[in-house]
This record gives C-alpha cells, structure tokens and sequence, in this order.
C-alpha cells in the first residue's frame, strides 16, 4: 500500500494501518527550519547519501509515511513542517524498509537523530541531539538489552541443569531481574509521570499479581490470578491520552486481554 511500511515491531519492546492523507510534510537536503511551531527532525546516517528516507509513526498494524527526502552526500536530511507531529512512537524507513530502532516525539520537535551501522543490539539508532525524551529511551533500551543479556544466561543455566538446587537458585536471580527491571520503569515513570516514555512504559505494564496468589495451587487460586489480572489490565493505561494511538502497544495489550 502507497505510503505505509507494514509491521516490524518496535525496538522498545509492532505495529499500523495508512490513512487518507498521512504524508503531512516533505523536507530537503541538509535544509534545517526555523519555524519553532512546527517540527524539524535532522537525521544523520553517513555513508548513505542518495537514499530516499521516510519518517512514520505507528498506528494499530502499519507505519504510515508522514514525510520524505532524501540523504544528501553527508547522509543528513532534514524533515520539516509548519504544523506539529502527533505525539508518539517513530519509526525511519529507507528505501522503504523500516530501520531498526524508535524515536520519540513528544513536546519537543526540534531535535537531531544519528544513526550508525555499527551499533548493536539491533537498533541502530546512536545517539540524539536537542531530545531529553529520546535520550531516555535510549538509555532505557541499553539498560534493558543487558537485562536480557542475563535473563538469556539464566534461562540457558536452566535449560542444562540437572540439579534442583541449582535450578531454584536460577529461578531465584530471573525472579530478581523481573523486580529490578519493574523497579527500575517505576522510578522513571516516578521521575517524569507526564513524559511519553512514562505512558509508554504504563501502557506496557502488566498487572503484579499479589503476594497470596503469585504461586496457584489449585483451580481455584488459578482462577482467582486470571480474575485479578482481568480487574487490573488496564491500571495506568491514559485512555485519554490521544498519544497512545500512535504506538503498537494499545492494540497489542487489546489483544491480549
């Protein structure tokens, strides 16, 4: 479909269909713009001049194109418009294929987002200028891929053991990660409650089952934890917040529950 990047799933943790309309800005080569109402987002990706690069965001299971240009020879780019961005989570596609990695646009959308081939942990997205909210999220990404770095190495311990001991005490260290990794959303969601990635984090959050029924023993302490988990699916998800839409995590978490 004309101006929409199926599904690829976000870095942060997928999804959008294109609407009528949905190419709301196009910007120039290495051209920056001034009108401070509007939005400005430079991208640099050295190495790759020439290349047609588009900016979507995401809504329910497609990323439409809200603009377009093309790499100059330094690979920067800049797009531009009078009129503000939705609030949400961003993807950037080259050559029509998604590029691994989201930003964040929020209240702020003056900013300059570098990308490097050499990054790991599959985004590529380096660094931003200009962008507290994105400086966040990429802080919160790098802290969650060494997360997953240890839950990997656990669950492969696991996997090999054959001794229950060492099995509960592998149990035990995913069992703290999943409290350090809740802890530590917590504390940014305490730390900017209005922020975007504070939403997005709420949005994420699956309810924390209560002491007595975090281990069931029968049918009915199973169907007590489904009950509670139901009544509380949607704590800390702003339905009022128009910026959800713009994320995979609404229509997921929908489907889930």
């Amino acid at each position: 479909m004309d101006g929409m990047v199926s599904k690829r799933g976000p870095f942060i943790i997928a999804a959008l269909i294109a609407m009528p309309g949905c190419v709301l800005g196009q910007a120039s080569p290495g051209t920056a713009a001034e009108n401070e109402a509007g939005y400005a987002i430079k991208v640099v990706y050295p190495g790759h001049g020439g290349h047609a690069i588009g900016l979507g965001h995401y809504f329910d299971r497609a990323v439409p194109r809200d603009a377009s240009s093309v790499l100059d020879s330094l690979g920067e780019c800049v797009f531009s418009g009078t009129s503000p961005l939705k609030g949400g989570l961003y993807m950037l596609m080259m050559d029509g294929q998604l590029i691994p990695g989201d930003l964040l646009v929020g209240d702020d959308q003056h900013f300059t987002v570098i990308l490097d081939d050499r990054e790991f942990g599959g985004s590529l997205y380096h660094a931003f200028h200009g962008s507290t909210e994105n400086d966040k999220l990429l802080d919160y990404q790098r802290y969650m891929m060494l997360q997953g770095q240890d839950i990997q190495f656990y669950h492969q311990r696991l996997d090999l053991s054959d001794d229950g001991k060492d099995s509960a005490r592998y149990n035990h260290e995913l069992i703290l990660i999943d409290e350090r990794i809740k802890e530590h959303r917590a504390e940014m969601m305490r730390a900017d409650p209005q922020g975007l990635l504070s939403m997005l984090l709420a949005a994420m959050s699956e309810p924390a089952l209560p002491a007595e029924l975090k281990v069931q023993h029968n049918k009915a302490d199973s169907l007590a934890a489904r009950a509670y988990t139901k009544a509380h699916f949607w704590d800390g998800t702003h339905f009022w917040d128009g910026r959800i839409a713009n994320t995979p995590f609404f229509t997921d978490k929908l489907d889930k529950y």
